[in-house]
């Protein structure tokens, strides 16, 4: 199935030399495709931001949920030079630059080993051996082979269609 965000993945996945459709990978397993995805995560408010003083009178629905296509963390995306509200990133080409510039940072730390990279966008970089974590870098390389067997004219077993 098509993102019809395709237009704006293909320009944020060519400002970090990304192949589009691993992005667009991410996007479906991330968000299912909505830009107005959010999830609230408690245990990353437990684990990080609680007893922080940076966070200590924020709302935790606000500062510990993932928002977007891409599911941007709000700590991540200051992290990485985001300086708006949460809210901000539900602004689509926003989401995806800071998604795919954290990827691609991702896949640089690991040595090019997007699988590795997949795993540490979804559980950090101390989760990548976690299962957790390898189930989903392998559930986005699996859409990630089908695109690219579709947009090359061939079925997964390389056979032309």
């Amino acid at each position: 199935m098509k993102s019809p965000y395709r237009e704006e993945i293909e320009v944020a996945a060519a400002r970090y030399q990304l192949d589009p459709l691993l992005v667009e990978s991410v996007v479906w397993q991330e968000s299912a495709g909505h830009a107005d995805a959010f999830r609230f995560e408690p245990g990353y408010w437990e684990r990080y931001c609680k007893e922080r003083a940076k966070w200590r009178d924020e709302d935790p629905r606000r500062i510990a949920s993932s928002y977007g296509l891409m599911q941007i963390m709000y700590p991540t995306a200051l992290d990485y030079g985001y300086a708006g509200p949460p809210e901000g990133l539900f602004h689509i080409p926003r989401n995806l630059a800071i998604g795919c510039q954290i990827l691609a940072d991702l896949i640089k730390r690991m040595d090019g080993d997007i699988e590795k990279a997949l795993a540490a966008y979804n559980g950090g970089v101390g989760g990548v051996f976690r299962s957790f974590p390898q189930a989903y870098a392998r559930r986005v390389v699996d859409r990630y082979e089908r695109l690219t067997a579709a947009r090359e004219g061939r079925d997964r077993q390389g056979q032309r269609t």
